[in-house]
């Protein structure tokens, strides 16, 4: 039968001590399971006592169907397991509701089916919020080490700790340590949103490690408040990977923030893919690491990265080339308003800002963009070419563009090694790189001159290069 241990079917369970413990179930669909507790059309709650080491296919701990209401506002669910289908320690689904508070504790769940060890929320417009309480040191073998979002679900954070202080706390899985998105195969949709002072911590995967977005048609995620992303590892992404499917819309609000996360290969904060990325007001992505492009954020494939208000990207670094932002294969990076990248370094080039061409075309650019906004700070360590500030990849199809207006500022960044301490044209096709004449464009250092092409190109007289910058230099020489 379902539910191992308890069957709820349209009536109440109150957990207020004592254990449910060890108990299995056999029969599962995608929906129903419940090692410890099944419930269908019921009511649940759990304040104090604890559901361990009981097992299912589905819903090891808890398995919630039907429109049940489950609240948890203390005790603990630890040591269940799922063996193939979804949530170790809490299955979600069925247009259920979830709600964690106080100081409830999941930990310490093995899911080896298809994702959620510590609480998979299903389809169905089902709902889990975290208001408070941890969620530390489960694991899956896919998706989702802390939490899984399948299909229609949503995901709402507005306090609380996944992951944890320790290493130890560390929630694992090969995509989203802590958080998963992903859609079920009729292209519905999960959302996710962090609000107040929520914390996804210490967390490890492969891809995401703090969370991860894989393989949905669409995903929303949103960041606000105080909420924060720290101190995850993973091989790309440290502390998120937005990748697969068609788009995400991901915003980041007020003083959120995503920082001193590694990645050994990119994106040592964010590493996005066909993602639109908007950060508003003074969020902000710093001390971030990376063994390969995009110490703070690798954006790839398409879509825009906008930089409003007074936004930041800041003491990122990485080994390669990108040390702030890196932005590659038809994506976009345009900076408004005050928003800055600054003090970045990249062991290579590109310190500030690295744009590169591939799989770019003339209709659909790499490009760059600053209406407003300060590149300031940065270093390229890179002997070969360099880029302090900016590390442009212009081809002779202008398949890269660089715009720089308003009140831009690029000022006091270096490339100690090699050249262009400012901006550094990888191909001079200058039709791609215009620089109005109220940028300010000051005290960026070089270790030697760049030297300028023999060939004056049709269409240079659309660039108009900043006057302070240009002193008595020929025109195209100021870039170090």
């Amino acid at each position: 039968a379902f539910g191992g241990g308890v069957h709820v079917n349209r009536g109440a369970l109150s957990i207020e001590g004592g254990t449910i413990k060890a108990n299995t179930t056999t029969k599962s669909d995608t929906t129903r399971g419940g090692g410890g507790v099944y419930a269908t059309g019921g009511t649940v709650t759990l304040s104090s006592g604890s559901v361990e080491n009981n097992n299912a296919r589905n819903g090891g701990g808890l398995n919630l169907d039907g429109s049940s209401t489950f609240t948890m506002t203390g005790g603990v669910i630890t040591g269940n397991s799922n063996t193939s289908n979804y949530g170790a320690g809490v299955t979600v689904g069925g247009g259920s509701s979830f709600t964690m508070s106080g100081s409830a504790l999941i930990e310490k769940n093995t899911d080896t089916g298809a994702g959620g060890g510590g609480v998979m929320v299903y389809k169905g417009d089902s709902v889990f919020t975290m208001e408070s309480g941890t969620i530390r040191a489960n694991t899956a073998d896919i998706r989702g080490g802390g939490v899984c979002v399948y299909g229609n679900a949503s995901f709402v954070m507005n306090g609380g700790v996944i992951g944890g202080e320790d290493p130890s706390d560390a929630n694992t899985a090969e995509s989203g340590g802590g958080v998963n998105l992903y859609s079920d195969w009729m292209g519905n949709d999960p959302s996710f949103t962090m609000t107040g002072s929520s914390l996804i911590k210490n967390n490890t995967a492969d891809q995401g490690g703090g969370v991860s977005r894989y393989n949905t048609a669409t995903a929303t995620l949103k960041m606000y408040d105080n909420a924060t992303i720290t101190e995850n590892f993973a091989e790309v992404g440290g502390g998120m990977y937005l990748g697969g499917g068609s788009i995400t819309y991901f915003d980041m609000y007020d003083s959120s923030s995503v920082h001193h996360n590694t990645a050994t290969r990119s994106g040592g904060g964010i590493d996005s893919i066909s993602t639109e990325f908007t950060m508003h007001d003074t969020s902000s992505v710093h001390h971030n690491t990376a063994g390969g492009w995009g110490g703070g954020v690798a954006h790839w494939s398409n879509d825009l990265m906008i930089m409003n208000d007074s936004s930041s990207v800041h003491d990122n670094e990485t080994t390669s080339s990108g040390g702030g932002i890196a932005v590659t294969n038809r994506a976009g990076l345009v900076m408004n308003d005050q928003a800055t990248v600054v003090d970045n370094t990249a062991g290579e080039n590109g310190g500030g800002i690295f744009t590169e061409y591939s799989a770019a075309t003339p209709a659909n650019p790499t490009s760059l963009t600053m209406n407003g906004g300060t590149v300031a700070r940065n270093t390229a360590l890179g002997s070969e070419k360099g880029g302090g500030g900016i590390f442009f990849d212009g081809q002779a199809n202008k398949t890269v563009t660089l715009f720089i207006s308003g009140d831009s500022v690029i000022v006091d960044n270096s490339a100690p090694n090699g050249h262009g301490g400012g901006i550094y044209s990888n191909e001079p096709y200058w039709g791609q790189m215009v620089i109005g004449s109220d940028t300010v464009f000051e005290r960026n250092t070089a270790s030697a001159a760049y030297i300028p092409p023999t060939t004056v190109f049709d269409d240079y007289p659309s660039i108009e290069f900043a006057s302070i910058s240009i002193g008595g230099l020929v025109p195209y020489h100021p870039l170090n």
